[in-house]
């Protein structure tokens, strides 16, 4: 992420409730920030599908957070291991031809990240998720995860942003579009209202 997004990312933690839940799927060296800017009583769970990120991400938020974490006054956090699905082997995608727009996203395998069928614990791991004041999406299947959010959300006007959105319309905007707005509140952060 870019210091402009993450900028926006901590503003909207720092501004959201005293006992807000943060929910983020796809974890990364920005998981560890969301969780500097959050005050005690704040909770962030962070969704990850991947095994060996899961394992990284662990080792680099105990370390740098050990004594945080152990604090009678620290936030929460949970990080959230959702495994595909044990029988799915991931197949090469054949591609009868490639348009314009289809050849600018090519090269990042959106076939195999934007499946959802492969991954139903990531996209919805657990029920306490939909709780959220703040949702940030920036990992697989983000359409499929926004979709979720916009059914299942419990919050009036939760804070909902997809990482990654401009340069990437033509895969995600069947789901941005489900909302009734969105914006580009940065160069590749869009926020979304319901």
């Amino acid at each position: 992420m870019t210091p402009d997004e993450i900028d926006y990312v901590v503003a909207a933690i720092r501004a959201a409730p005293d006992d807000a839940l943060i929910v983020e799927w796809g974890t990364g060296g920005s998981t560890c920030r969301w969780y500097e800017a959050m005050r005690p009583g704040q909770r962030l769970i962070a969704v990850e599908h991947c095994p060996e990120w899961h394992d990284k991400l662990v080792l680099a938020a105990t370390t740098a957070f050990s004594e945080r974490l152990q604090g009678p006054e620290s936030p929460g956090f949970e990080l959230v291991l959702a495994r595909e699905h044990p029988d799915v082997e991931r197949r090469p995608y054949s591609e009868p031809y490639i348009d314009a727009a289809e050849r600018r996203v090519r090269d990042i395998d959106f076939h195999k990240e934007e499946a959802p069928c492969f991954v139903p614990h990531y996209i919805d791991p657990r029920a306490d998720v939909w709780d959220a004041d703040v949702f940030l999406v920036d990992g697989i299947c983000r359409g499929a995860v926004l979709a979720t959010i916009l059914a299942k959300r419990r919050r009036r006007a939760p804070v909902i942003l997809l990482h990654d959105y401009r340069d990437r319309e033509i895969v995600y905007d069947w789901a941005v579009n489900l909302f009734p707005h969105h914006e580009l509140v940065t160069g590749y952060l869009c926020r979304l209202y319901v």
